[in-house]
């Protein structure tokens, strides 16, 4: 295909209709094409392609389109991906049933004008578009409306060129009208763009601005839309959120990589210690006086908490990687309330927590991961207390985090995963009571030495400990009797010896134990589906082998007849 250079009217014969049933037509890596006429000098030649509903056109260089067809009617996905010559299509040309189209590295003015013939499209993605300051012109200067009535979701990455999507001229944003359907914006490695504009999108739902290095503040008029999602990733020029008060609709926030964010979006304030802090109504009532301070940020003065500040439908929160983001001072006539909507936390490589969560409550929390938060010293001691929906819990990282006894868990929590916290002294308080924890994980904890002596939960299912240099203490004394739901167990590390009396095991898996020497001698458990030890002695793996023994010890030492049965074996 590379030798072709013209595709002329003998591509479609003689025939009035060539293609009558084509529905897909893709031309793909075509260096030498330059000429592609569409016309065939017959009076019907509208119905070249009356049944296309996908064309693609993708790295075809020197390709210029002689004259679009004036219809491709059932058009619905068009993809044009590095032809930088392609033409702009004349005004008569229509794509009554375009809903998609993706262009990439290709010229602004061709894309503009596929957008002036395009009512229907939903959904439209530009990658590295060259002039697209053609582009940006045509939709400030009230043509979206019109064009584009039906789009639902723009996405622009890698143009270098764009520093402002729209702007506002006489007190109205140009191009776009508030009743626009556009639902999802997204916007990424556009490294010269310093601001979105003046935005009052009434149905946008999702925001995402990744990579815009210059980018200096989030769009005006934010709050008029009803923002469900709004993710904000590596934009280091972004100082300050409080400007672009966010909406109460607002479910996710992810603010990711901003290295100089010093302050997150104002909202509700912290509620007072005599409030009723689990009153969705009387925490919404608050929001409406809230401070117009931001959060986080040095001396601001305010005696809001950070996550008070926050959209009263908040259900997720992550904070990844902000280190300007200082930790906030509670005073102390206000309650460390979290939102009463927010569900979960991820907070990492950040210090937005400070040095202790002790005294932070939220009635509908589920799930925290606290992760190289390296401030942090305690958690609180009223951990079953103040976070009672709480399912899952993960602290990593953190090497400032001190505790000779870990906090009770809440009577809800199904997971908990510590790991490299050496200051970590013991498992968690009444452990061997909670009936709700399913999976369990320890990595490199060498402050651990042992395991509680009452045991483990007994529903417990999954047990993962990793590394964890200081826990000598024998499998035999772990406590795992009680735990008979126990269907998977995971060690790496070092181990003395292994246990016959889990009757629910079906994966048993050991990483680089060279002091395991033995198996029991009354045999592994009969569930047990998967056994997988890596890193064992050769005389172990030779007293596993087929071959036999010969550990000196006869036939007490010969192990095959113990795992033969195991449907998957595999010890190295």
């Amino acid at each position: 295909m590379d030798a072709i250079c013209a595709v002329g009217p003998e591509f479609y014969g003689n025939t009035a209709k060539p293609f009558p049933s084509l529905e897909t037509l893709l031309f793909i890596n075509m260096s030498a094409w330059e000429q592609w006429s569409l016309s065939t000098g017959n009076e019907q030649e509208n119905n070249l392609f009356p049944r296309l509903c996908k064309l693609t056109l993708r790295t075809i260089p020197k390709l210029i389109i002689g004259g679009w067809p004036s219809q491709f009617p059932a058009l619905v996905e068009l993809v044009i991906d590095e032809c930088p010559r392609l033409e702009t299509p004349v005004a008569t040309v229509n794509l009554p049933s375009l809903k998609e189209g993706n262009f990439s590295c290709c010229d602004g003015r061709m894309l503009r004008g596929v957008i002036s013939i395009s009512s229907s499209v939903t959904r439209l993605t530009m990658f590295n578009i060259t002039r697209i300051s053609e582009l940006t012109s045509f939709l400030q200067g009230g043509s979206l409306s019109s064009s584009l009535k039906s789009l639902e979701e723009l996405s622009i990455e890698r143009c270098d060129e764009l520093m402002c999507l729209w702007e506002e001229k006489d007190g109205v944003t140009a191009g776009i009208d508030p009743n626009h359907v556009l639902k999802r914006l997204t916007v990424n490695y556009c490294r010269q763009l310093v601001r979105i504009g003046t935005f009052p999108c009434n149905h946008l739902e999702y925001l995402r601005l990744d990579e815009c290095d210059n980018l200096e503040e989030l769009p005006q008029g934010i709050m008029t839309c009803g923002l469900v999602e709004l993710h904000i990733v590596s934009c280091p020029s972004l100082t300050s959120l409080s400007r672009a008060k966010l909406p109460g609709t607002l479910r996710k926030l992810e603010v990711s990589n901003c290295k100089n964010l010093q302050s997150l979006p104002e909202g509700i304030v912290t509620a007072p210690k005599s409030s009723n802090c689990c009153d969705d109504d009387s925490s919404s009532r608050r929001s409406s006086s809230s401070s117009s301070n931001g959060i986080g940020g040095r001396g601001n003065g305010a005696t809001a908490t950070m996550w008070s500040q926050l959209p009263p439908q908040l259900q997720e929160v992550r904070i990844i990687s902000c280190p300007s983001l200082v930790p906030f001072p509670f005073s102390d006539e206000n309650v460390k309330q979290l939102v009463p909507s927010l569900k979960k936390i991820y907070i990492a490589y950040s210090e937005v927590l400070g040095s202790s969560l002790e005294g932070t409550t939220a009635v509908g929390l589920e799930e925290i991961h606290i992760e190289s938060c390296k401030m942090l010293k305690s958690l609180t001691p009223h951990l079953h207390r103040s976070f009672t929906r709480l399912t899952l819990l993960i602290v990593e990282d953190c090497p400032a985090l001190e505790l000779e006894c870990f906090p009770q868990l809440p009577d809800s929590l199904r997971e908990l995963n510590i790991e490299n916290c050496p200051g970590i002294k013991s498992l968690p308080l009444q452990m061997h009571a909670h009936q709700s924890l399913r999976k369990l994980q320890i990595y490199s904890c060498t402050g651990i030495a042992s395991f509680p002596e009452e045991g483990l939960p007994p529903n417990l299912e999954d047990l993962i400990v990793s590394n964890c240099e200081n826990l000598n203490q024998p499998m035999s004394k772990w406590g795992l009797k009680r735990t008979a739901a126990l269907r998977r167990l995971t060690i790496f590390g070092k181990i003395g010896g292994m246990q016959s009396h889990l009757t629910s095991l079906q994966i048993l898996s050991i990483w680089w134990s060279p002091k395991l020497k033995f198996l029991p001698r009354e045999g592994l458990p009969a569930s047990l589906c998967l056994l997988y030890i890596r890193g064992c002695t050769e005389d172990l793996v030779k007293r596993c082998s087929k071959e036999g023994g010969g550990g000196g010890g006869g036939s007490r030492d010969y192990y095959f007849p113990l795992i033969e049965r195991i449907p998957l074996v595999e010890i190295s």
